[in-house]
């Protein structure tokens, strides 16, 4: 099971890299988080437009993890059905469970890091938007007054 080293490396460190960056840009200053949140929605919500669909690189690395829990838990479903009783062979069943058990459960912390990614970055844009609107608030309220 190669393909699974692959997705580890194309989109698990990733997302636990952006993960990283992401708390740690909240001690930022505010200015330097706009930047953080601008590459990371760039990041996340840039796309490709194919006629009437738009697919954005979030909705791509959602599928993907999708897919491959689907496939790592129907894989580790079909090894949960043991008849032998022979001790080398349980040997062997019991490392293909256990690498299935973790491919199941990085696949499915992968997925979850995305979903949250997406979900910080949308909040920090919004309380971007926010932060704008209070200081162009607080220029009108000094010109008033």
């Amino acid at each position: 099971m190669r393909y699974m080293s692959v997705f580890v490396y194309m989109f698990f460190y990733p997302a636990l890299a952006l993960s990283v960056c992401l708390c740690l840009s909240t001690y930022l200053p505010v200015f330097l988080q706009k930047y953080v949140a601008a590459f990371l929605n760039t990041l996340l919500f840039s796309g490709v437009r194919c006629g009437r669909v738009h697919l954005k690189s979030l909705h791509i690395i959602l599928s993907v993890c999708v897919f491959m829990l689907w496939n790592e838990y129907n894989s580790n479903a079909t090894l949960t059905r043991y008849t032998s009783h022979d001790r080398g062979y349980n040997v062997h069943y019991l490392e293909k469970k256990f690498r299935a058990e973790r491919n199941v459960w990085i696949t499915s912390f992968t997925l979850t890091l995305w979903v949250l990614l997406n979900r910080i970055t949308s909040q920090m844009k919004d309380l971007g938007k926010e932060r704008e609107r209070v200081h162009n608030l607080l220029e009108a309220a000094k010109k008033i007054s």
